[in-house]
């Protein structure tokens, strides 16, 4: 493990140890109150039945009030410090879900929240399924740390940008880099959402959204709230004229009326209960974020400033305005007791006027709601990205670089396409074991042919170049040294297995994703395409595969400048096509037998691999094989 990342680590480690110890304390000091409320509560009742039996009934009321009240301040004492616990215990969880993700300990890194509706796998995505972007143990697992599925599904919809975007990586970059340091903020942040989401239903901002942007309120609000107010006070002048004036009780009649017309136009005011029974658990769970949002100030981080200017630059507060709203629709669900509801209409139109005012609101939030739940929702998957900069600090931030014009470019200019690495290693591997090599594409049209024998790294490293890219793209620091490249798109072609499901043969499902690769490099865009290919044509015969095989490779160096990228190959016959076409190089690992096993370096070498190693793994297995075996010839190259 890197030296600065293990420090990280055992930094973590001894702050959950003291937290540990600090939470230890607490919740001891919680089970003395809790005894302490018991105790307090049985001598009140035994003192102030001791009292009132033995001298009056009024100094054993006193007594037990008094009791009472005491009970009353150790309970909020109690409730506060219960409350601070439960911040403590999900501090706590945070820093070991850290720790996990330093380790790459699947078992303890939180499970990703549930996908939206609609957002499956693709398995037709240029990249996903090859480079383990999405799914139980993948790139989006390790980066999320959002608490709402939408903000973990922007951070996957930015790991899976197919066309990016310079600008906006850029704008990713610098928000990522003022947050990393931020930790206070980021655990914040999760804790006051998770609390949130502990104590209520999940997030439902879709569903909030809907109901305020639904269908204007019924136009015969208005005129049935004017009736009512009118019979409501015909009523009380009716009562009022009785108890003073001595006049005949006709106030029975205005109540019935008002009841009459209320049960008549009850319609006009809507399903207020419902409303409210499905909103506010919403409502109270955006408030308790969106007050931390407000309050907090970023003097010194301007696009973090930017960001969060929504929550801060409005004349609606957003805690004030959902505080506003969750009272309206508390009083709406006093509509779910008849009989008060009756109480309250003989003597005012309350469902009409508790309806005009939550239209009111509602039709302010809706203009608002949506950019205040956008930038929270990025907030947490810039959050996400900034945490996974935190804890890898020997990560850096790509160098993007405009590209120069196509075709070859003159010394000193900048080409193309270019991706040229120091130090790359995988993400996803443990970093005990984690080897990094260093490798470049200068231009378009320039292809790496990898070869090397089995379990030698070639597959590993396709997705190193690869899964580095999509950090880049998704504005994340990198596992690099050094990492400079031009904006780049990504295909690869490593994993053909899910078309067998669907009746198709291996190398049908192969053939078609290989002619997805070449329509994507000749599709319009901004930026080229770096292609990664694994064992190109595997599934039909060797003399077909070769043919095919350099034909497909002469098509991708002939599109040149809007391509390049990177075969692995076990087919040495391959790498001769570095003799016969421009662009293409060869580079190679290779491995050593010590004491009867194999032992592998990792390495990225030039030129191609010297020695194979398949007859060996047979004969370790015990396969009945020659020690030596004769080489069929190659086939020629058919041009």
């Amino acid at each position: 493990m890197h030296p600065a990342k293990a420090a990280r680590l055992k930094a973590l480690q001894r702050h959950d140890a003291r937290l540990q110890r600090h939470i230890a304390r607490l919740d001891a000091r919680s089970n003395r109150y809790s005894w302490l409320r018991v105790a307090i509560f049985a001598a009140g009742l035994a003192l102030g039945l001791a009292l009132g039996l033995a001298l009056h009934w009024w100094l054993g009321l006193l007594s037990f009030s008094l009791a009472l009240l005491l009970f009353g301040g150790v309970a909020a004492r109690h409730r506060r410090l219960e409350s601070h616990l439960s911040r403590l215990r999900l501090l706590s969880h945070l820093l070991r879900d850290q720790q996990a993700r330093l380790r790459l300990d699947w078992s303890a890194i939180a499970p990703l929240p549930p996908e939206p509706e609609g957002s499956e796998r693709q398995p037709d995505h240029p990249f996903d399924l090859d480079l383990d972007i999405s799914g139980p143990r993948s790139l989006h697992r390790l980066l999320n740390t959002a608490s709402t599925r939408q903000g973990s599904h922007l951070l996957k919809r930015w790991l899976l940008v197919e066309d990016p975007d310079l600008s906006s990586i850029l704008r990713r970059q610098a928000l990522v880099a003022e947050l990393a340091p931020l930790r206070l903020f980021r655990n914040r942040l999760q804790i006051e959402t998770r609390l949130a989401a502990a104590q209520r239903s999940v997030l439902r901002s879709e569903q909030l959204l809907r109901r305020l942007q639904q269908e204007p309120p019924n136009p015969r609000l208005i005129q049935s709230l004017a009736i009512m107010s009118t019979l409501n006070l015909a009523t009380l002048l009716l009562l009022a004229g009785q108890l003073w004036l001595h006049l005949p009780p006709w106030w029975p009649i205005g109540a019935a009326l008002s009841l009459l017309f209320f049960l008549w136009r009850r319609r006009d005011a809507g399903d207020l209960f419902d409303e409210a029974f499905e909103l506010q658990s919403t409502c109270a769970q955006l408030r308790a974020t969106f007050a931390y949002l407000e309050r907090r100030r970023f003097p010194r981080q301007p696009h973090l400033q930017q960001l969060c200017q929504p929550f801060t630059a409005g004349q609606l507060s957003p805690a004030r305005a959902l505080r506003h709203l969750a009272l309206l629709l508390s009083l709406a669900s006093l509509g779910q007791n008849r009989l008060l509801l009756l109480l309250l209409h003989l003597w005012s139109p309350w469902e009409f006027l508790i309806a005009l005012r939550l239209n009111a609101w509602k039709a302010r939030l809706a203009q608002q709601m949506p950019r205040w739940l956008e930038t929270w929702f990025e907030l947490e998957a810039l959050c996400s990205l900034a945490t996974f900069a935190d804890l890898n600090p020997d990560y850096h931030f790509p160098e993007f670089i405009t590209p120069g014009p196509p075709g070859p470019s003159p010394s000193g200019q900048v080409p193309s396409l270019l991706y040229e690495g120091q130090g790359l290693g995988h993400p996803l591997l443990p970093p005990d074991r984690k080897v990094v090599n260093d490798f470049a594409l200068q231009q378009g049209g320039a292809i790496a042919i990898i070869t090397g024998s089995n379990m030698a790294g070639k597959s590993t490293f396709l997705r190193t170049v690869g899964i580095n890219l999509v950090l880049a793209n998704a504005g994340a620091p990198v596992n690099a040294r050094r990492l400079r490249l031009t904006p780049l798109r990504l295909f690869a072609c490593m994993r053909i297995n899910d078309a067998l499901t669907e009746g198709a043969s291996y190398f049908y499902a192969e053939v078609r994703r290989l002619r997805a690769l070449l329509d994507a490099v000749e599709r319009p865009a901004a930026a080229p395409l770096l292609f990664l290919i694994d064992e190109i044509f595997r599934g039909t015969n060797n003399r077909e595969r070769r043919i095919g095989s350099r034909a497909y490779l002469r098509a991708l160096a002939a599109a040149a400048p809007r391509c390049a990228g990177l075969l692995a190959t076990h087919d040495l016959d391959l790498t001769r096509l570095a003799d016969a076409i421009p662009g293409i190089s060869n580079y190679h690992f290779r491995e050593e037998i010590r004491d009867g096993a194999m032992v592998f370096d990792y390495r990225l070498r030039p030129g191609p691999c010297p020695t194979t190693n398949a007859l060996t793994i047979m004969r370790l297995f015990g396969l009945p094989v020659p020690e030596v075996a004769a080489e069929p010839e190659s086939e020629a190259d058919p041009g």
